[in-house]
C-alpha cells in the first residue's frame, strides 16, 4: 500500500482507503453564479452574502431568505470589498473601502453613512453586528475598536466606548463567543483579545506570537481563536516552520502549548467541527484531525474530503467536465476555495457553499480498530 511519510500517507495510498471518510462536504450546497460575483461570509448569522452587480443575495444554511437589496441608486460602479447582516436582517453594512462605509435600512433603503467616530481619520479594517443592545456595530480601525449603539427611534449611529491598539493591522471575529483578536504592531504578532458580553467588555492579557524573523508578518488568515471544549485557544499556522502552535488564552495570562503540529506544508486551513480541529492540506488535498485531548497527531491517517453523491450530483451538473473520480477530486481544494467561519467552505470558481461534518461513525470505528 505504501508507507506512510511522518504519518502522512503518500498520493498513491489514497484509492486503497477511497470508501473512507472521516471529514465530508454537506450532502446539499448551497449555489450561487460565481460569474461577475463577490462573496462575503456573515459570520454573525453563518450566511453568505452575494453580490452581483447592483442586486445582494443571501445564502444560508438556516433557511433565512432576504429579499434582493437593489443598489443601483447609488454608485453600483464601485467595488464593494464587504457586507453583513444585522441580527434581525433589518440593516446591511457595506464596505466600499477602508474609509467608505454605509448602513443601509433594508426596510426603507434609506442609507447613512458609516465614520469612526473616535478616530475619524483612521482605517476601517472591518466591520461586525453583535446581539448585545449596548454595543451593537463594531468598527474595527487601525486605532483600535469603536463600539456604537443604534440610536432608538432614528436610523443613526452613537459611539458607546472604545478600545485603543496601537498599530492595528488586521481583526478577527468569532460571533459564537463574542471574541474579537486584533493583531497590532507593524508584524501584527501583538494579539489584544477582547470578549464581548452584555454588561462590559473583558480584555484579555496582550501576548506576541513567536515569530522565526523580526521582519516576519502575521497574515490574518493563519490565526484562529476558537474555544476547544472549555478552552479559548488561539492557533497560529506557522509557515516559515510549517507548524501550527497552539496557544491557550486565560484571564490570567496564555501559555504556549509544548506540543506543535507538523503541517507539512504552509498552504494549510482549518475548520473546527465538534471541538475537533480538521487541518485542511490545500496541497496535498487531504484534510487531518486533530483533537485537543489526544496527544497523538494525526491520529488518524488524513484523508480526503469526501464529497457526498447529492452534492457530487450538484456538482456534476454545474461542471460537465467532470467525467470521473479523479476529475472530481482534482475540483476539490481548488485555488477558488475559501475556509470561512468555524465550518464553512466557499468555492468562488464554481459557485458552491458547503458546510465541513465529521463522519463520527467512521472516525470512532476507526480509533477502535487494532489494525
Amino acid at each position: 500500500m505504501g508507507e506512510e511519510i511522518g504519518g502522512i500517507l503518500p498520493p498513491e495510498a489514497i484509492a486503497y482507503q477511497e470508501d473512507r471518510h472521516y471529514v465530508y462536504l454537506s450532502h446539499d450546497s448551497l449555489q450561487f453564479n460565481p460569474t461577475d460575483s463577490s462573496v462575503f461570509f456573515d459570520e454573525l448569522n453563518d450566511q453568505v452574502i452575494v453580490y452581483r452587480n447592483p442586486h445582494f443575495f443571501v445564502l444560508s444554511f438556516h433557511g433565512n431568505k432576504m429579499d434582493d437589496i437593489d443598489l443601483s441608486y447609488q454608485n453600483s460602479h464601485e467595488n464593494i470589498v464587504g457586507a453583513k447582516c444585522s441580527p434581525d436582517g433589518h440593516c446591511l453594512a457595506i464596505r466600499y473601502s477602508f474609509r467608505n462605509l454605509e448602513l443601509v435600512n433594508l426596510l426603507t433603503l434609506e442609507a447613512i453613512t458609516l465614520t469612526p467616530k473616535k478616530w475619524p481619520q483612521a482605517n476601517v479594517f472591518d466591520v461586525f453586528w453583535t446581539q448585545l443592545e449596548n454595543h451593537e456595530i463594531i468598527l474595527a480601525t487601525s486605532n483600535g475598536l469603536e463600539f456604537l449603539q443604534m440610536k432608538k427611534g432614528e436610523f443613526k449611529t452613537k459611539l458607546v466606548t472604545h478600545k485603543s491598539v496601537s498599530k492595528a493591522s488586521w481583526v478577527k471575529y468569532n460571533a459564537e463567543e463574542n471574541i474579537i483578536v486584533v493583531g497590532g504592531n507593524q508584524q501584527g504578532n501583538s494579539l489584544h483579545i477582547f470578549q464581548l458580553s452584555a454588561s462590559n467588555i473583558i480584555q484579555y492579557p496582550k501576548f506576541d506570537i513567536d515569530v522565526a524573523h523580526k521582519n516576519t508578518v502575521i497574515d490574518q488568515k493563519n490565526v484562529v481563536i476558537c474555544r476547544l471544549y472549555t478552552v479559548l485557544c488561539c492557533l497560529h499556522i506557522d509557515t516559515t516552520n510549517k507548524k501550527l502552535i497552539v496557544y491557550r488564552v486565560y484571564k490570567e495570562g496564555v501559555s504556549r502549548s509544548p506540543q506543535e503540529i507538523d503541517l507539512y506544508s504552509e498552504n494549510v486551513s482549518i475548520s473546527i467541527v465538534d471541538n475537533i480541529l480538521v487541518l485542511h492540506n490545500i496541497d496535498t488535498k487531504l484534510s487531518m484531525i486533530y483533537d485537543l485531548k489526544i496527544p497523538k497527531f494525526p491520529f488518524l491517517n488524513p484523508l480526503p474530503l469526501y464529497l457526498p453523491p447529492s452534492s457530487l450530483k450538484e456538482y456534476v451538473n454545474k461542471n460537465n467536465n467532470i467525467k470521473n473520480e479523479k476529475t472530481k477530486q482534482e475540483k476539490l481544494y481548488n485555488n477558488g476555495w475559501r475556509f470561512v467561519g468555524s465550518d464553512t467552505v466557499i468555492d468562488q470558481a464554481e459557485g458552491h457553499v458547503w458546510k465541513v461534518c465529521l463522519n463520527l461513525q467512521e472516525i470512532s470505528a476507526a480509533c477502535n480498530d487494532p489494525t
